[in-house]
Parts: structure tokens; sequence; C-alpha cells
């Protein structure tokens, strides 16, 4: 189906969590000074109370405002907003390793390393990103995006078998997910599995029935297949929804003619 049907991979913002709070702790209370209530047994008339020197104040009242140690959680999210800022500002390097240094923190911040993944790829640094999305993968196997993205990535080297193979072994997180559906799918007429892609993007279509793209992909394989009347059928379906890429655009014109 061409690039039409290949989406990139995406950097997700998170929100931004409330700032580290610091501990606010309220002056302890001064202690009253006392008095000498004793008197002097020779004398007539009590004296002036003798000041007395005023006692320590509990450690409490001593207390001072102190900032609090921000957790692992609220450093990573800050190195994590850091490198988004250094992105924008054109400075890629800076970026990577604030995100680097954000999934030292916490492993687990998704956009740190989502964010990190994409920005290598942009810079073709397959490697170094296939190794951050497979860590993502291992960390995250019920979602379906780290095979996905893994799966691009491979698409990106010119691996589409690879793609497939990665797609296929971790389909049982993307029975929910019309995008993972047909991205297989896509890949599945690739390989010239014309069946399989038919399967796919009819659980696509099914997951997501107003998504032009998984209409005409399946106008496209079922045109494959010498099914005619079916792949017209679902190119008038994918032609009367929006969002139909301009290129799939074209070519459903051209075969509706």
């Amino acid at each position: 189906m061409g690039s039409g049907l290949m989406l990139r991979l995406d950097t997700m913002l998170e929100r931004v969590p409330a700032a580290p709070k610091t501990v606010k702790v309220e002056p302890g209370k001064k202690t009253a000074t006392k008095p000498d209530t004793i008197a002097p047994a020779a004398a007539k008339v009590a004296p002036a109370p003798k000041a007395v020197a005023s006692e320590p104040q509990p450690a409490e009242s001593r207390i001072e405002k102190q900032a609090r140690t921000a957790t692992p959680a609220e450093t990573a999210e800050a190195e994590y907003r850091r490198g988004q800022q250094a992105q924008r500002q054109g400075v890629a390097d800076q970026a990577a390793g604030h995100y680097r240094t954000a999934l030292a923190e916490q492993a687990e911040h998704v956009g740190a390393r989502k964010a990190l993944a994409a920005l290598l790829i942009e810079q073709r640094r397959y490697d170094e990103a296939d190794e951050v999305l497979r860590r993502g993968m291992a960390a995250y196997a019920a979602q379906p995006y780290w095979p996905m993205a893994l799966a691009r990535l491979k698409v990106e080297r010119g691996d589409t078998a690879g793609a497939l193979d990665i797609l296929l072994k971790h389909g049982a997180s993307a029975d929910t997910s019309a995008e993972y559906q047909g991205f297989a799918a896509a890949l599945l007429h690739r390989q010239g599995r014309t069946k399989e892609a038919i399967d796919r993007y009819a659980a696509a279509t099914k997951l997501s029935p107003n998504e032009a793209r998984w209409w005409a992909g399946m106008g496209i394989v079922l045109d494959a297949a010498g099914k005619t009347a079916e792949a017209r059928a679902a190119f008038e379906r994918a032609r009367n929804l929006p969002g139909l890429p301009a290129e799939l655009a074209n070519h459903i014109e051209q075969r509706l003619r």
C-alpha cells in the first residue's frame, strides 16, 4: 500500500505534575519564663519576682523550612521536561541526554522512553533506538505500542519480514487495536500473504469502522485476491469516509473508474 499506511512514532506529553512541595512548619511557641515563687524567710515584704532564664525551646519549634528532597519519579519528570524544551530549541543531543537521565532515574517513565526512541530514529541511530524500544516492550508486554514501534523501526530499516515477525509474536496485545491489525495487514500484504491480510483488515474495520485507511487497505487486498465486487464496495466505503490520505484517495479513484 505504500507509505500511506505506515505511521510514524509520536511523542506523548504527559501532564505536568505538581512541583515538589516544601515542608511547611509553623514556628513553635516560646515557653514563658517562670517567676521565683519562693519568698526568703527573713523578708517581711516579698521582693519583686526574680527573672528566670527561658527554658530551651522544644526541637519541633526550631525546625526551619527546608525543601523536600525530590523523589526519583519527580526527578525523572523534570528531566523529561528539560528534554522536551531542549528538543523544541533544536538541541537534539542535549534533549537525548535529558531523556536518558530521566530513564536512569525511573525506567518506567513512558514519555521519556517514547521521546528518546523517536529522537534516535529521527537521527538514524537505529541500533540505539532498537534497544530503547525493546526495553519498553519487555517492561510493558501488554501494550501494543511497543511492538508496533519496534516493527516500524524494522520497516524503516527495510526489514519488512522482521517487522511482521514482531507483530505476529506479540499479537496477543492487539485484540482491541485497529492500528495494530491494520499495520499487520499491510505487512502481510507486502509479503504476499493475501488471505491473512484480508482477515486482519476485517478485524481493523470491525474495531474502527469509520477509519478510511482500513477500508482502502481491504479494497486493495480484495482486489489482489480477485474479489472485484467486494473490493469495489470497500473502496466506495473508504471514499465516503473522512481522513483518507491523498495517495490512497488517488488509487481508489483509479480503481473505481
